[in-house]
């Protein structure tokens, strides 16, 4: 009988602290999620900056580079996407964007690719079909509109909000 009576009065101390440590485990938890969720958000914003951040020099380059010489058939420097591929690879950044945000980098990854494609076309042809003035006409048009839309996408993405 001694050992059920030790149990009884054991008992209660035991499920108190059971019930402790469970209420501690939960804020243990609860705090770990907080942290990870901010550590999160903080990475997201880290990613942001750096896709906003190459969008402004993308921006420096379609003015000084493409714009002016675009028309000569020879554009001597390319947009950069890396920043922003990486981020749309990494989970946590899709996590946090928007819908509109995905839309407008999606525009702006296409817009700058083709961009960067008519570049290395008109080089090219610059190159190797100079007196094909036809070619060189419709290469022309055809990146006029593609800048013109990637201006567009630039101005965007250096507009996206935390």
């Amino acid at each position: 009988m001694t050992g059920l009576q030790a149990l009884k009065r054991e008992l209660p101390t035991t499920a108190l602290q059971v019930a402790i440590s469970a209420i501690g485990f939960l804020i243990a938890l609860a705090i770990n999620t907080a942290l990870a969720d901010r550590s999160e958000k903080d990475t997201y914003k880290s990613l942001l900056d750096s896709v906003r951040t190459e969008a402004k020099m993308n921006d420096d380059i379609r003015s000084s580079s493409f714009e002016k010489y675009y028309k000569n058939g020879l554009v001597l420097r390319e947009f950069t996407l890396l920043s922003t591929s990486q981020s749309l690879a990494n989970p946590i950044f899709v996590k946090y964007a928007s819908a509109s945000d995905f839309r407008a980098l999606n525009n702006y990854v296409l817009n700058l690719s083709l961009a960067n494609a008519y570049r290395r076309i008109s080089e090219n042809v610059y190159l190797t079909d100079r007196n094909n003035r036809s070619l060189r006409d419709t290469i022309t048009s055809e990146w006029e509109r593609v800048l013109s839309a990637s201006s567009t996408a630039i101005g965007s993405v250096e507009a996206l909000e935390d």
